[in-house]
């Protein structure tokens, strides 16, 4: 006789009698919580009867995959190797507990005992005593269960833990092999036989089982179980580290050779937090060794090998300041010309580099690099979309409607691209296409969930276009998948020095940012006519796009619209208003597009060359309650 833990939830009480009846009519004692005496500590009572159970029956119902008390009790048999999981009503049950092999109960009606019944009462037969050490299960004591809480993601993180425990028997994910080629096999194991080590490798291989859409190529997972006559082409090694709680991670070829590694040892993240750090970082080393090793574009040798990956894994998480990337993607393309994924990554990268270098300063001969690389790309691949990206930013002072083509041909030759959805994105932001930004924007971060930097991306989209609460929403989801990361870190002081608390997020900086970022702090802390009038005096000493987005902003959000047109209309640089054009489309500056005088500014920059040229007129424009008609003020200006 086996005691059984029966979780559900309270809205399916009445199909639940009908397996409590079965389960005893075949010797087995059931613990379900009806039956609990008032008064009782109902969660002590649980966790006592979790611990007793031989067996963990859990019945999945559209209304229990919504509950965190059954997940909890769920994810307790499953860790240990006693869950067994049934659904009631034909529902699949929630992430993390797919792998395992559900009976389908959803036409029983209580009556007779169908081939499905029976398969339950064997399951829970196989975990009677003799081959458990447990202890009865307590008495029953009465107390309703409690309202399911709010769902932690805790609860969400541990909904991904290891299925592989059972049996010790090895996890098979299996992708479709791609035209016939080789299934490439992932072996995941823990470098020791400490326990927290174990549990790391089985749960990121539940994790990288649940992540396999964002995959590039065709692959099988196992565990540490797997033959040895099947050696895996890929091992990811797992190790706790013991002195700070955080862990190691290591990714190793056929031939065991050290591919990458990084530890997670950041006092600040939890536990549930690093475990999800550790299956998206892995994933994305792993989409890269893929790709790598499909042979698509020729392999690379062993040392080059090392540097895509490291390059290719750190280009998600770096943030805008590429620089650091230039160099070893250019060592891979040198030594691997025709292996297009490292020249995808080195033209991307060489944008952000000139573009970053550009605002600040530095980099003498970034562009002329960048150009050069561009043009090797496309001497080995004509329509190389990247190419078009770095023709943008290389490009000496386009018009508006030249940067928009160029990001348009980009789009048109690859229309899947994220990286070049997320510049179609910013390119839409600079000319008052909010709508089309978001939706380029959320399309990039779909195609690519494992990168941070476009999932960042479009917490900025969202918030510049006056989104704030699903902004703040994608920022809560980034800072758990992927904490610590400085692209994330970089978005968070974006969302609080425009939105939150301004002088929070002054103060988190840590360090002067220079005197035009001091002068701009003072003139949005105390917005006072001698902190403006020392920000505008500094910025029109130091003219570059930088400092004039600082006063559009300051001055936009003080509303003060007369001194704002007052300085863009004497501005002696097109090239820096033109360049700061995102900034006019963001939620402080509404005040000011509803004077004429903008439409005088957007014209001077361009924008309304391109609004006519191209018919895509900015959102702005369809306001009913805007003063101006956008159209007929266009063409007075450019009769």
């Amino acid at each position: 006789m086996a005691s059984v833990f029966l979780s559900y939830d309270r809205d399916d009480a009445d199909k639940v009698r009908a397996f409590v009846r079965a389960l005893e009519e075949a010797g087995h004692s059931v613990w379900w919580d009806l039956h609990v005496r008032g008064g009782a500590q109902f969660g002590k009572v649980i966790e006592e009867a979790l611990k007793a159970a031989d067996a963990v029956v859990v019945l999945w119902s559209r209304n229990s995959i919504e509950s965190a008390w059954v997940k909890d009790e769920a994810a307790v048999g499953r860790d240990t190797g006693r869950l067994i999981p049934v659904t009631i009503d034909g529902t699949e049950p929630p992430l993390g507990f797919r792998q395992f092999q559900t009976i389908d109960l959803s036409r029983w009606t209580g009556r007779r005992k169908p081939t499905e019944l029976n398969a339950l009462l064997a399951a829970v037969q196989t975990l009677e005593p003799g081959q458990s050490d447990r202890s009865p299960i307590p008495p029953p004591q009465v107390v309703p269960r409690p309202a399911a809480p709010r769902r932690s993601w805790f609860v969400i993180a541990a909904g991904l833990a290891v299925a592989a425990a059972i049996a010790g028997a090895a996890l098979l994910v299996l992708f479709p092999s791609w035209g016939g080629k080789k299934i490439a096999t992932v072996a995941v194991r823990s470098v020791d036989s400490n326990p927290a080590s174990d549990a790391l490798s089985r749960d990121l291989l539940v994790q990288l089982g649940e992540l396999r859409p964002a995959m590039a190529g065709s692959m099988r997972l196992v565990n540490s179980s797997v033959n040895a006559s099947d050696r895996p082409d890929f091992v990811f090694q797992t190790a706790a580290l013991a002195d700070n709680g955080g862990a190691s991670l290591l990714l190793a070829d056929a031939g065991d050779e050290v591919l990458w590694s990084k530890q997670f040892d950041d006092p600040k993240t939890s536990a549930a937090d690093r475990r999800q750090q550790i299956a998206y970082t892995a994933a994305r080393v792993l989409r890269c060794a893929l790709q790598e090793s499909s042979g698509e574009y020729g392999r690379l040798q062993s040392d080059t090998r090392q540097v895509f990956l490291d390059a290719c894994a750190a280009s998600a998480e770096i943030g805008w300041d590429t620089r650091l990337l230039v160099a070893p993607l250019r060592k891979v393309t040198q030594a691997a010309p025709k292996f297009r994924p490292a020249w995808a990554l080195l033209l991307i990268a060489d944008s952000n580099a000139v573009s970053f270098a550009g605002t600040n300063g530095s980099g003498i001969g970034l562009s002329e690099a960048a150009r050069q690389d561009s043009a090797r790309a496309r001497s080995l691949f004509p329509k190389m979309a990247e190419a078009s990206i770095v023709d943008l930013y290389t490009m000496a002072n386009p018009s508006l409607t030249q940067a928009a083509n160029l990001v348009e041909r980009a789009k048109l030759q690859d229309p899947d691209n994220p990286a070049i959805l997320n510049e179609h994105a910013i390119m839409m932001m600079s000319v008052g296409r909010l709508s089309d930004a978001i939706e380029d924007a959320q399309r990039a971060a779909n195609l690519d969930p494992l990168s941070p930097t476009l999932r960042t991306a479009l917490i900025r989209t969202l918030a510049y276009a006056g989104q704030i609460d699903p902004a703040r929403e994608e920022l809560d989801r980034a800072k758990r998948l992927w904490p610590g990361t400085e692209t994330v870190r970089q978005a968070e002081f974006s969302i609080e020095f425009r939105y939150g608390d301004f002088q929070r997020a002054v103060r988190e900086v840590g360090e002067t940012q220079g005197p035009g970022y001091d002068l701009y702090a003072a003139a949005r802390l105390r917005p006072n006519d001698t902190n403006v009038a020392r920000l505008i005096d500094f910025a029109s000493k130091h003219r570059d796009s930088d400092h004039l987005s600082w006063i559009i902003q300051a001055l936009g959000e003080m509303n003060r619209v007369d001194r704002l047109y007052d300085v863009l209309q004497s501005w002696p640089l097109e090239r820096d208003l033109k360049q700061g054009s995102y900034v006019f489309f963001r939620p402080w500056l509404a005040k000011a597009r509803r004077d004429p005088r903008f439409m005088i500014v957007a014209k001077r920059v361009g924008l309304v060359d391109y609004w006519q040229q191209s018919g895509k007129w900015p959102d702005f424009c369809g306001d009913s309650q805007l003063p101006y008609d956008c159209k007929k003020e266009a063409a007075k200006l450019s009769a």
